[in-house]
């Protein structure tokens, strides 16, 4: 794990002073872990490889941060989640009361993680089909 945790700060910089949140990295066919981060919209972008996209959580005060476009570009299927499948690293977040990234509480890590403990197996087909597009007009 400390190669892995050591490859995420080369990629996000060493979290710093007070702007630095922790957060849960869930990454395809492997087991969840804590990181702490600094609360930057790059700092995400790196984590999911890309344009970031919120996801929304039962609990309130939680929400998390997928690819944008991670079927689209062929990222690996991750964790069936809401009714859809997630492809790509999920970040699992905090939320304050004005919509601002908060670190997670210890008691949070443990819940999400034991949630997205087990990797799931998740075939191509069953991304091509969960694909949509929505199109509004004006």
């Amino acid at each position: 794990m400390w190669d892995m945790l050591s490859e995420q700060r080369e990629l996000i910089g060493e979290p710093k002073g007070e702007n630095t949140i922790r957060v849960l990295v869930v990454e395809p066919n492997k087991a969840p872990y804590p990181l702490d981060v600094p609360n930057r919209l790059d700092t995400f972008q790196r984590l999911v490889d890309g344009l970031i996209e919120a996801v929304y959580f039962e609990e309130p005060g939680i929400c998390g941060y997928c690819n944008d476009e991670g079927k689209l570009i062929g990222l690996e299927a991750n964790r069936r989640f809401g009714g859809d499948i997630i492809c790509g690293n999920l970040v699992i977040l905090g939320s304050d009361d004005e919509g601002g990234n908060v670190s997670l509480t210890d008691e949070q890590i443990e819940r999400y993680t034991e949630m997205f403990k087990e990797p799931e197996v998740i075939s191509q087909d069953e991304v091509r089909s969960s694909l949509s597009y929505e199109i509004f007009t004006f």
